[in-house]
């Protein structure tokens, strides 16, 4: 619920900061080919959570996965997230 909830807030962010209008875009635009990557791997990350939560108990599950998951976490936030963090504290900032 938490990855669910900070996922949704970031591409709401995202859309109304960054990516507004790419999916108008003609042609190439690496705003839409980042958007589409970016938002493809929250949902690979959920993907990953629901599967584990529904394979296993889930008040037990093992440290492994969650050394996984935390894993997938800090790659995730290095390649994406640290990409767009000053361009979107930027936007906000001007609005």
């Amino acid at each position: 619920a938490a990855y669910e909830e900070h996922f949704a807030h970031e591409e709401a962010l995202l859309d109304q900061h960054l990516y507004a209008g790419v999916d108008d875009a003609a042609g190439f635009s690496a705003d839409k080919g980042a958007r589409t990557s970016h938002f493809a791997d929250h949902e690979r990350m959920l993907a990953g959570i629901r599967e584990i939560l529904s394979c296993a108990n889930a008040d037990n599950v093992p440290a492994s996965e969650v050394r996984r998951l935390q894993s997938q976490f800090e790659k995730h936030a290095t390649s994406y997230d640290g990409g767009y963090a000053d361009r979107l504290s930027a936007a906000i900032a001007a609005q």
